[in-house]
């Protein structure tokens, strides 16, 4: 070890004998240092952390990533821990072609890019209660789903409700989604956290599009407005997409150029998967006339991965009608999570 000089011996106040700085020492406790780097044996390291140890003053190598220093109490030497509820070890790793199963105690940060299916992250049957997985998407994908499902005889429970063993919970395709599970028993998975992004998808029709009188027409849409999730589609269908279970609002607004005389109507027509689901009609009654009228069709439920929606117009106003391009026709979904 190298020597240590005490405040006020030969060299001045804090001062080595060789004119460097020195450490302060009270009672024997370090009250005041600068430079220490040859107080103990061996090369020290950034990160190192120093300690009394009830005896003398030790030096404790730097933690792994993460870990924080951690008092055992009087009596007791402090360590490096986990931090409470972390300390997972991230595994970076991109899933194309074949399934992932969870590993207790690691967090996934998962590429989805290159999937050619939908894949399965799986919650394993192993494991001790108590066990962490965490689930990351680094890159979404467009088309498909990583699904979150447990393993043989396995359940996952969120929000008071437990699927049956080997069933989806969820799935996430979203860049930045992140899901946390616990086990609480051997054949059980519950949600701590739930990082899902909602999905929101809102397309317009700008431009005027001609609409037939007495005749049900599919609105061509042609401009995107928001499309979190990748489900919004007005390049082939004109339709929303939805590609994650859950509850969903969904919206349709229809308007037209012209105003409504005695006894016409405007109607927003909102389709489920290619059939009439519901509508909204906007009536002029007999004697009146010149009315504008902008209906909007509303639907709210648990809606299906797979299920779409289309927003059609329907008018009697005798004469063929562009649809309004100052209040666009819009169809809307917003996920609720």
């Amino acid at each position: 070890m190298a020597n240590v000089y005490i405040k006020g011996v030969e060299g001045g106040e804090n001062t080595n004998p060789d004119g460097t700085e020195a450490i302060e020492i009270d009672n024997g406790v370090i009250s005041e240092w600068v430079q220490i780097n040859n107080l103990f044996d061996g090369a020290p390291s950034q990160g190192d952390v120093i300690y009394f140890n009830g005896t003398k003053w030790a030096r404790a190598s730097a933690g792994t990533d993460g870990q924080v220093w951690t008092t055992g109490g009087a009596g007791a030497n402090p360590a490096w821990e986990d931090a409470a509820g972390g300390g997972l070890t991230n595994s970076i790793a991109s899933v194309t072609t074949a399934n992932v199963t969870g590993v207790a105690g690691t967090r996934h940060v998962l590429d989805v890019s290159g999937m050619t299916a939908n894949r399965n992250f799986v919650l394993p049957s192993t494991g001790s209660v108590g066990d962490e997985i965490e689930v990351n998407l680094s890159v979404g994908d467009d088309t498909y789903a990583l699904i979150l499902i447990g393993d043989t005889g396995v359940t996952i429970t969120a929000r008071n409700v437990t699927t049956a063993t080997a069933t989806e919970w969820s799935r996430i395709f979203i860049k930045g989604e992140t899901v946390r599970f616990v086990k609480t028993t051997s054949t059980n998975w519950n949600v701590t956290s739930d990082g899902r992004v909602p999905c929101v998808g809102i397309i317009e029709r700008q431009a005027a599009q001609s609409i037939n009188s007495s005749s049900t027409t599919k609105i061509a849409f042609d401009t995107i407005n928001t499309n979190r999730g990748d489900i919004c589609d007005v390049t082939t269908n004109d339709r929303i997409n939805i590609r994650r279970t859950n509850i969903y609002q969904v919206t349709g607004f229809v308007s037209i150029s012209n105003v409504l005389d005695n006894q016409e109507f405007l109607e927003a027509d909102l389709y489920k998967n290619g059939s009439l689901f519901k509508f909204k009609r906007d009536y002029v009654s007999t004697a009146s006339s010149n009315l504008f009228a902008s209906p909007e069709v509303v639907a709210r439920g648990t809606y299906s991965a797979g299920d779409y929606f289309e927003l059609y117009l329907t008018h009697n106003e005798g004469a063929a009608q562009n649809t309004d391009t100052t209040y666009y026709p819009t169809l809307a979904v917003f996920e609720v999570l």
